[in-house]
């Protein structure tokens, strides 16, 4: 991939997990590409890999990533509320596809839930 100044950057997607049933919690990733619903705690599935495929995108057409703050915890605040500012200059298809990677479900979030994502409403204790 290629960073705002039009140098190489390498990505690393070799952290993965096999879910051995419909979710897991298990938080791991770079916090920047991490899902509301991972840093909630809630329990998560595969739509999180949308979330994730939605920030590179995001970054490559942007230049920054699409939650930025100065602080880790600041972004932390900021992606469960879901708002994404998208650039006028995506134009019409890449700014739609990343509003559509970056739906939310969380109370107060400004857009609807991703497909697969995993409501508050059916987590369980276990």
């Amino acid at each position: 991939m290629l960073n705002a100044g039009w140098h190489l950057e390498i990505m690393d997607f070799g952290l993965a997990k096999k879910l051995a049933g419909s979710r897991t919690w298990t938080l791991c990733g770079t916090p920047d590409y991490l899902a509301p619903e991972v840093i909630l705690s809630e329990g998560h599935d595969w739509a999180v890999d949308y979330w994730a495929l939605g920030v590179p995108l995001y970054k490559m057409t942007a230049g920054t990533p699409p939650f930025w703050a100065k602080h880790p915890m600041e972004a932390h605040e900021k992606i469960p509320v879901g708002h994404v500012s998208v650039p006028a200059h995506f134009g019409c298809s890449p700014g739609e596809l990343n509003k559509k990677m970056f739906k939310t479900h969380h109370p107060g979030a400004q857009s609807e839930p991703r497909r697969g994502a995993v409501p508050s409403s059916s987590r369980s204790g276990s």
